[in-house]
């Protein structure tokens, strides 16, 4: 992959790494250049391979970054992105012509509205951000009022959930907790990790909102640290879960 966008040389026009006209979001709008499909990627991933092997293996994807959820899941795996029009991780017709029983029961009642109404406040003491770069420095962005300060509001002033909360939530914290909340109801829903072959599966999540805080405040500042220590936590909270679930879990 060259990068995230190019130039089609036959076409003259803007060509996004993973769009493809062919395939449209499943049960919402597909806007110009969404990530649709792996198409573009031309070699084949660790999961693609995994399933050329044996067949049997799941292989599912989580990001909220389309390019970030495609590429990690190839050719073969399953791909879920995060939609910043309705908060949920969605797939297109690429891989699915309808969302799984699982799925739909966990969106049923609408899990992603939960953070609605909380703050972002330091997780830490004062001293502890004192190597990080103060708040509301000149190149901090503002993006769609978040605001370049704590505490940061992720409902804004917004009476109820709506697509700015939606899309704002994944530029802090509160983008990994979704990210953990889905991640945990596909390994259930799928039941990874379990498979009645004995063959393996493949869990690949690219957590969105470190990337994303860094844009906006840069990676020596309070928040990229403040967010770097709560992804810590979900990181263990993930793990602990996996060894409760499935079992130990080793990383080599």
């Amino acid at each position: 992959m060259i990068g995230n966008d190019w130039i089609d040389r036959t076409t003259g026009k803007r060509m996004y790494s993973t769009e493809d006209g062919r395939y449209k979001y499943l049960d919402e709008s597909t806007p110009q250049h969404a990530g649709t499909s792996p198409f573009n990627i031309k070699v084949t991933t660790v999961g693609d391979e995994l399933l050329y092997a044996n067949g049997k293996s799941k292989v599912v994807a989580i990001s909220g970054k389309d390019r970030s959820s495609i590429g990690l899941a190839g050719q073969f795996g399953t791909a879920y992105l995060y939609s910043a029009e309705t908060g949920r991780f969605i797939t297109s017709d690429y891989y699915m012509s309808d969302y799984p029983e699982w799925w739909k029961a966990f969106y049923a009642n609408k899990p992603q509205n939960k953070y609605f109404g909380q703050s972002w406040t330091p997780l830490l003491p004062d001293d502890a951000y004192a190597r990080s770069v103060p708040d509301n420095r000149p190149w901090s962005v503002n993006y769609k009022g978040l605001g370049t300060r704590f505490p940061f509001a992720s409902a804004g002033n917004a009476q109820e959930p709506n697509p700015t909360y939606y899309d704002r939530a994944m530029w802090t914290p509160f983008g990994d907790l979704l990210t953990l909340d889905f991640a945990k109801a596909a390994i259930e829903g799928e039941n990874l990790g379990n498979n009645p072959s004995g063959a393996p599966d493949i869990l690949a999540i690219s957590w969105t909102s470190h990337d994303y805080v860094n844009h906006l405040f840069g990676p020596e500042s309070r928040q990229s640290q403040d967010q770097t220590v709560r992804l810590d936590r979900v990181f263990e909270e993930l793990i602990d879960y996996l060894d409760q679930r499935i079992g130990v879990c080793r990383i080599c």
